[in-house]
């Protein structure tokens, strides 16, 4: 209602146009414009200790590499709705998430300029039974320790370290910045500075 309000009044811009006659040759294609995803970190807490469940990935880019569940927005959706939809696609679960932040660097994905709000949520793992399918080759649960300014994600014979500015320590690695996330994650709960 409050679009068409303004839709129907005559005021004229600088160049003496109205919003109607601005918006008939508005072009959008003459600004850059990312793509939209959202990522959904899911953590667990257990006896004292911390979870994060992340997903194998199935495709490029990063085949095979872990990541935090995550995909590209549709139109019919709000991002706190993609993190949603694409945390069940993936996982197969269903939570409840809070925003983290937006990472929006140009160069955080090699496939151009894509821009994800990443979510965050509680789950007890206990009553869950996460499983990798759609983009997802499989689901797991992370034990998460830190140690000094070390980040370490363990889980059966998988081990990633990275330090609390995001550098690895470790033959395997997070997709895309996730390690990023996952620091922001912890200074958000209060569990590193």
């Amino acid at each position: 209602m409050h679009l068409l309000k303004l839709m129907n009044n005559n005021l004229k811009d600088n160049k003496g146009l109205t919003l109607e006659q601005f918006l008939e040759i508005y072009k959008t294609k003459n600004y850059s414009r990312p793509y939209l995803t959202a990522d959904c970190l899911i953590y667990s807490l257990n006896e004292g200790e911390i979870y994060l469940l992340l997903i194998r990935r199935k495709g490029h880019p990063y085949i095979n590499q872990w990541a935090i569940p995550g995909g590209f927005a549709q139109e019919n959706e709000d991002l706190k709705q993609t993190a949603q939809r694409e945390l069940f696609e993936e996982t197969g679960l269903n939570a409840q998430v809070t925003l983290l932040d937006i990472y929006s660097a140009r160069n955080r994905d090699p496939r151009g300029w894509i821009v994800s709000a990443t979510y965050y949520g509680l789950v007890d793992k206990n009553k869950v039974q996460p499983r990798g399918q759609d983009d997802a080759k499989e689901a797991q649960w992370f034990q998460l320790f830190i140690k000094q300014n070390m980040i370490t994600l363990a889980a059966d014979n998988y081990q990633i370290c990275f330090d609390s500015n995001g550098t690895y320590n470790s033959m395997e690695q997070l997709a895309f910045d996730h390690q990023k996330m996952i620091i922001d994650f912890l200074i958000k709960k209060k569990l590193i500075q």
